[in-house]
């Protein structure tokens, strides 16, 4: 947390380095080192967890970040001209009320907080939205009619779950008209966390295929494979609980992950110069809220994989361009002898977004899951439409 400054001072260097005209693209590349880590990263974390066990990655990263240091001992030269104007020390807090006196690096701060959040709400609940096989509310149909079957079981399939979810939930009584639609999902989760229904013999799901397969691997070294529950009651009980528009293990969320980092890469290390004399930095700004916008109302509401790598790519892009602009018009806005200090204040904003966007967003996806990104791309368009009014190229 301490050495997290390091982002500040390293966004400093490139605004002292780089001409205005080209600020962004050098804050672009800031962004595309984070992109290349976001893709990098994870495949390198969970080699070293293969090869070196627990404290592989930590181990790992304490070897880069040592080479990371001699490198700047060794290469990086004083950025500030040795003529240029002394800098001025403030407190920390009177540096913020000089940033946030000034209207237009205000604009932008709040437009990084908001942006920011947006990203951060996206980050923490992909894994939730994509990587759980729980039962969502606006999955569950019918709890009416699945207490029916739960009382007068179809078949053998459907006597079975019946008896497995009775024994894991006691105290819960299907037959209860009370029951609220809360009550039964937390019911049903617990039910898919702990049955071992793969088994069961009366489970009739097909082994053949490649899915099914793999889950009763997962499931006879786990003891229990949450996912081929899921797909249990789903066969069983059609009526009342839908199928899932998407889900991916953990791997193949990374890979996901990975997706995202590669396209914003690519856009903020090739195509971002480009992009700002096209557009103009404030036109880009709010261009790229109103994509993130868009790409946010999809990604939970999408079926089939093009799709939903469509609106990962838009949202991706969409974070991409619109970081490195505002910081290049925060650090143009900001006077010579403090674009460390103000880029620090932004760095702060970003980091109170952190803060704030898990527990919005994790809070909000319990109540219904495409909840925060509904909320998110709201911001986000409220943030664009500020921008396009508001916002004015830096003098």
């Amino acid at each position: 947390g301490f050495c997290g400054a390091n982002v500040s001072v390293a966004s400093a260097y490139i605004a002292d380095i780089t001409s205005a005209e080209n600020r962004s693209k050098g804050m672009g590349l800031i962004g595309m080192s984070f992109g290349l880590g976001f893709v990098l990263g994870p495949a390198i974390g969970g080699l070293s967890w293969r090869y070196l066990g627990l404290a592989g990655p930590g181990l790992v990263a304490s070897v880069i970040c040592a080479i990371s240091f001699v490198l700047a001992c060794l290469l990086l030269t004083e950025s500030r001209p040795a003529a240029g104007a002394a800098m001025v020390q403030r407190p920390r807090w009177e540096q913020w009320q000089r940033a946030f006196a000034k209207p237009q690096l205000r604009l932008l701060l709040l437009l990084f907080f908001l942006a920011n959040f947006c990203f951060i709400s996206f980050e923490v609940t992909l894994p939730l939205l994509l990587g759980s096989a729980s039962i969502k509310a606006d999955e569950f149909k019918e709890p009416a009619a699945m207490r029916e079957q739960f009382a007068r079981p179809k078949s053998e399939f459907q006597r079975t779950l019946a008896v497995e979810f009775g024994k894991l939930n006691p105290t819960f009584n299907p037959a209860l008209a009370s029951n609220s639609t809360a009550e039964w999902i937390d019911a049903l989760n617990h039910f898919l966390q702990k049955a071992p229904l793969h088994k069961r013999a009366a489970i009739q799901l097909d082994a053949t295929k490649p899915e099914i397969a793999r889950l009763l691997k997962e499931a006879a070294q786990n003891g229990v494979a949450p996912r081929f529950n899921r797909l249990a009651l789903e066969t069983a009980f059609p009526e009342s609980i839908g199928p899932q528009r998407h889900y991916f293990n953990k791997e193949h969320i990374s890979y996901l992950f990975v997706f995202c980092g590669l396209v914003a890469a690519l856009i903020q290390g090739g195509m971002i110069g480009r992009l700002v004399k096209t557009f103009g930095e404030p036109r880009l700004v709010w261009i790229s809220l109103v994509v993130v916008a868009a790409a946010m109302v999809m990604i939970p509401l999408v079926s089939g994989l093009a799709l939903l790598l469509l609106a990962l790519a838009l949202f991706a892009g969409g974070s991409g361009v619109n970081r490195a602009p505002t910081m290049g018009m925060i650090s143009q806005t900001a006077d010579a002898d403090e674009q460390g200090a103000v880029l620090g204040v932004a760095q702060s904003m970003g980091t109170l977004a952190r803060i704030l966007g898990p527990v919005f967003a994790t809070t909000t996806f319990v109540i219904r899951p495409a909840l925060p990104y509904v909320v998110c791309a709201s911001v986000a368009v409220l943030a664009a439409f500020i921008a396009a009014t508001r916002l004015r190229e830096p003098k």
